[in-house]
């Protein structure tokens, strides 16, 4: 089920990399920072297990990206946008990078213009 999800093959995943090396590296780049998600439950659960498979804790924080998006008109545009950027045919879903610029672009355009956009800038850094 997860090869058709993210488009990746069963001898792509056998190539890829120990769940040991992953959680290491994502504490190398991510240690004392806060990383926010806008899936909090499923990226919690993955994250978790991931973890617990390896004996590590997480050098991170992670968080839901609505925590971030008030008022209620900014989680309004932000699930708007989102949604016609994941339908519009540009960007494969469930892949990381075009993930990223999805989430990016959605919530550039929920807080542009928004009296709350340094607000919201300041809880990123």
């Amino acid at each position: 089920m997860a090869q058709a999800v993210h488009g990746i093959s069963w001898a792509e995943i056998q190539q890829g990399r120990s769940a040991h090396e992953v959680a290491g590296a994502l504490n190398a780049l991510l240690a004392g920072d806060t990383v926010y998600c806008d899936g909090f439950e499923w990226d919690n659960f993955w994250c978790a297990r991931l973890f617990e498979a390896t004996e590590l804790s997480p050098a991170f924080i992670l968080k839901d990206l609505y925590e971030l998006l008030e008022p209620e008109a900014m989680v309004s545009r932000f699930r708007e946008e989102k949604h016609r950027l994941s339908s519009n045919g540009t960007y494969q879903a469930h892949r990381a990078l075009d993930d990223a610029h999805i989430i990016y672009s959605a919530l550039d355009t929920a807080i542009l213009g928004d009296e709350a956009f340094d607000l919201a800038l300041g809880k990123l850094l």
